[in-house]
């Protein structure tokens, strides 16, 4: 079977594209047959071009981003306002075909893990039926520690046990309390946590995504390589 990966947030801007980006720039430069995709985007699709143009622009936009909608709210609410809407099999249907052309499947959600995404669906839906191992993306921020665990928490009460974090620091206009890391470490001794940090004059462009991930190689590898299983019976309260 096919492995995907899902790449989640704990919330919106917390760095989800650029750590899906991260891990396709590397993806690249490994013998590994990959795909990275973005079923879901509205208001603009500067996510989605990314991901086509780290892939070489070996897959058409449509391929990489299918349902796509004008305004700038969430995909649930744009569907519906342009008359429209997507079922979870259409998705399903989709994200099983891309898998079945590559090896890996990288999966970049939109928002957080509840958010809606279609009718009566949301990410959490699409790992559990891809049977997905998956990325939790938290911003290294106060309130980290709350909207992480529960993230985690919600994953493992639907079975989803091959997980890891990227904690990703969001520089000097955030207040990234230093005690975050070891904080989530402690609350969440089986689930890995790789730290991303902060890279100065951000751009979400091919070539600053490359150049970083070269800077990064270790951590991507880690990030990306095999999850193994958590312990669901040792989440901390």
């Amino acid at each position: 079977m096919t492995r995907s990966i899902f790449v989640t947030g704990t919330d919106t801007d917390v760095g989800k594209t650029a750590v899906t980006a991260l891990a396709a720039a590397h993806l690249a430069k490994t013998r590994i047959n990959f795909r990275a995709v973005k079923p879901f985007c509205s208001g603009e699709r500067t996510d989605a071009l990314l991901l086509q143009a780290l892939q070489e622009q070996s897959l058409s936009l449509q391929e990489v981003n299918p349902f796509y909608f004008p305004d700038p709210v969430s995909p649930w609410t744009a569907a519906r306002r342009a008359n429209n809407s997507v079922s979870l099999n259409q998705v399903l249907n989709y994200l099983r075909q891309q898998a079945n052309a590559c090896d890996l499947l990288l999966v970049e959600g939109a928002g957080g893990l509840f958010s809606p995404l279609g009718d009566r669906f949301n990410a959490a839906d699409l790992i559990v039926n891809l049977q997905s191992e998956v990325i939790v993306v938290a911003a290294n921020r106060l309130g980290v520690l709350n909207h992480t665990v529960l993230t985690i928490e919600a994953l493992m009460r639907r079975n989803v046990v091959k997980i890891k974090i990227a904690l990703v620091d969001l520089g000097a206009t955030e207040s990234a309390p230093s005690t975050n890391e070891e904080d989530l470490r402690l609350l969440l001794t089986d689930i890995p946590l790789l730290r991303i940090p902060f890279l100065p004059g951000y751009k979400a462009e091919r070539r600053f995504i490359r150049t970083a991930a070269e800077r990064l190689n270790d951590v991507l590898e880690k990030l990306t390589s095999p999850a193994s299983v958590a312990v669901q019976n040792r989440l901390s309260h």
